[in-house]
């Protein structure tokens, strides 16, 4: 069975938000809104961006023929960066097109590690006509930051007119486009990550992240599928002209991975009743994924698990890893009273050791 991706409702989606994580969290979220809303989804995840408001991002248009994910994180989030070997299967991708009304979508970044499945979209009009492709045709154009400001600038308009506005100015049609992957409810247990940037030749990338894959369920290859929708709008009464979706089967190679092992403390380490017990890494070209694993003692309540003090992994010179490129930490209380949260950092390699901190407390695993 897959999720309801045309309808998902994300900010019902979330459980509980962890201390661990809530420094890192963007103080605003933009949801998509579609016809219906999904009923509550029973997540393990919290995505650090969510649908994230790129309200002052310092992102123009990108250089050179391709918007895709490294210059979305360059431009977006500092403290992220994609390993090498991920930057490589992203950009060896091979373009698949797929029209949907007058919108050709070329899907030209596609990447999966078995935990993470990323793609970046161009929505550009198949005809070549001039138009105003917009995620959220009422939305005013810098919405989307210094972006939206630039491609306002391109099309000599006001930043802050909506593209339904912008279009009839313009005299030219407006879409509003969606490009989102699809996968089956037995593939994950997070949820999905979505926003879309404008490039210099004012088409669309549409970036779509899926987090907390189940290796299990995926295999070498990742079935799945883009889930498509172009809206047309009357720009004079802002109604739909035309609503047309569409579901694209795509197969993306399962990037393998690379090394494996666990770390253990060299001291007791505990905070609300919980103690650390290891770490288990794994590496794949998203760079190390770091397990970390906890017992709650007898009578302590998973609430406990979810009010641990702000935790992260440093460098041996005592500076935070970057982030990773899923954006997210996952938790996982399945298997209570042991508990997990997994981070993902941009390593290229396994650390020999690791410095992991909680609140004011650190402990060296080896």
């Amino acid at each position: 069975m897959k999720r309801d991706m045309e309808n998902l409702n994300l900010r019902d989606a979330f459980p509980p938000m962890p201390e661990a994580c809530r420094a890192a969290l963007m103080d605003t979220a933009r949801s998509v809104k579609e016809e219906e809303k999904m009923k509550r989804a029973a997540l393990r995840t919290v995505l650090i961006v969510a649908l994230i408001v790129i309200a002052t991002t310092a992102v123009a248009f990108a250089a050179g023929n391709i918007f895709g994910w490294n210059e979305f994180f360059s431009a977006i989030f500092t403290d992220t960066r994609i390993p090498q070997k991920a930057l490589e299967e992203m950009r060896s991708t091979q373009a698949q097109e797929f029209t949907v009304g007058n919108i050709t979508f070329t899907a030209q970044e596609l990447f999966c590690d078995g935990r993470t499945v990323m793609s970046a979209t161009e929505a550009r009009t198949a005809d070549g006509s001039d138009a105003v492709i917009v995620m959220d045709p009422f939305a005013g154009l810098n919405a989307i930051g210094e972006n939206g400001k630039a491609y306002a600038a391109k099309l000599g308009v006001s930043e802050g007119m909506s593209g339904v506005d912008a279009a009839r100015k313009l005299g030219v049609p407006l879409y509003s486009v969606r490009t989102i992957l699809q996968l089956e409810e037995d593939q994950f247990t997070g949820d999905q990550m979505e926003e879309a940037l404008w490039n210099e030749e004012g088409s669309m990338v549409y970036f779509s992240l899926v987090d907390s894959l189940k290796p299990e369920a995926i295999g070498d290859t990742l079935h799945a599928k883009l889930f498509l929708r172009v809206t047309e709008y009357d720009t004079e009464t802002a109604a739909e002209l035309s609503r047309e979706k569409k579901e694209a089967d795509i197969e993306i190679p399962v990037s393998p991975v690379l090394a494996e092992r666990d770390y253990a403390p060299e001291e007791a380490l505990a905070a609300n009743g919980l103690t650390l017990e290891k770490v288990h890494a794994v590496q794949t070209a998203a760079g190390v994924y770091l397990e970390t694993v906890f017992t709650a003692g007898e009578g302590v309540e998973q609430n406990a698990f979810y009010e641990l003090p702000e935790c992260d992994y440093r460098t041996a010179e005592g500076q935070p890893y970057a982030f990773g490129m899923n954006l997210s930490i996952s938790y996982d209380l399945d298997a209570w009273p042991t508990a997990s949260m997994t981070f993902l950092i941009s390593e290229d390699e396994l650390p020999e050791t690791l410095t992991f901190r909680m609140g004011d407390s650190t402990v060296t695993l080896k």
